[in-house]
């Protein structure tokens, strides 16, 4: 806080950002976590539907 009682003018956008980033790197970390959990099984799928896919 500056003498007067009010914030440095940019910390609320470093602050947004900073939000931003979190939000970001939760989502990150979720995909992550169900890739590793989910990932043979959606990989399984995929391999399935491909050789199903007509012209294959």
């Amino acid at each position: 806080m500056w003498e007067n009682g009010t914030t440095w003018p940019f910390a609320t956008a470093g602050q947004a950002v900073l939000e931003y980033a979190l939000i970001l790197l939760g989502v990150a970390l979720t995909v992550v976590v169900a890739l590793s959990a989910f990932g043979n099984a959606v990989n399984a799928l995929y391999q399935r539907v491909l050789a199903q896919w007509p012209g294959s």
